[in-house]
């Protein structure tokens, strides 16, 4: 099986699940050639703007002579009635499945854009938030769920702040339905770390919005 051996990977993430994994993926076969998989969603908090936010993660690894890494790029979605809009009936989330060399990484910073033109970066408190991909394995790394910072009367998005829940009751089923070359390989549950939003800013926490009323992408 040939894997991609590009040194960088940029998924683009606008209301569908995203990857690298064909349909003749085979992960006994990555393992043989020292790569596993990343799996896990991403999510965005209901915010009160008529402006729309997308945001990008940047995934790099630790050993500076791995080139390899990957870019997450999801927007609010959910915000147009379509199919695709969502990977859940229920709620606004997207799903990521990432084939990489095994190895330690770190979702080393997001950008956070919004169509006025404003380009927002994690506040200094922000730390690398760090996990593992070993060879011949899948692991869950959680539902990446941006919170969004905004101010009274004033239009647009001024900031965020990254949340991981552990969403895997709910994302590795649909994950396996996504990605049926995962077949019943294990998946491994390690949400990763990461640092709690600076002192002073209200809580941004809050739940994802619930998906438009449309025609099923996946149906019961």
């Amino acid at each position: 099986m040939k894997l991609l051996s590009v040194l960088a990977i940029t998924l683009s993430l606008v209301g569908c699940a995203t990857s690298n994994l064909n349909g003749k993926y085979s992960l006994q076969e990555a393992g043989a050639g020292g790569h596993g998989v990343v799996v896990g969603s991403l999510s965005i908090a209901t915010y009160d703007s008529v402006y729309p936010a997308y945001i990008t993660y940047f995934i790099n690894p630790v050993d500076p002579k791995d080139k390899q890494g990957a870019t997450l790029k999801v927007s609010t979605g959910c915000d147009t009635i379509r199919e695709g809009d969502s990977d859940f009936l229920d709620v606004c989330a997207h799903l990521f499945a990432i084939d990489l060399p095994a190895g330690d990484y770190v979702v080393t910073r997001w950008v956070m854009e919004n169509d006025p033109g404003g380009h927002f970066y994690p506040a200094p408190a922000w730390v690398p938030a760090r996990f593992t991909v070993e060879a011949g394995k899948a692991t869950y790394i959680g539902d990446l769920h941006m919170g969004v910072l905004t101010f009274p009367n004033l239009p647009g998005v001024h900031g965020g702040w990254l949340f991981v829940h552990d969403q895997s009751a709910r994302d590795i089923p649909q994950l396996r339905q996504e990605y049926p070359t995962l077949g019943d390989a294990d998946v491994a549950v390690a949400p990763v770390a990461v640092a709690p939003e600076p002192i002073g800013w209200p809580d941004l926490d809050t739940p994802s919005p619930r998906a438009p009323r449309r025609i099923p992408k996946h149906k019961p």
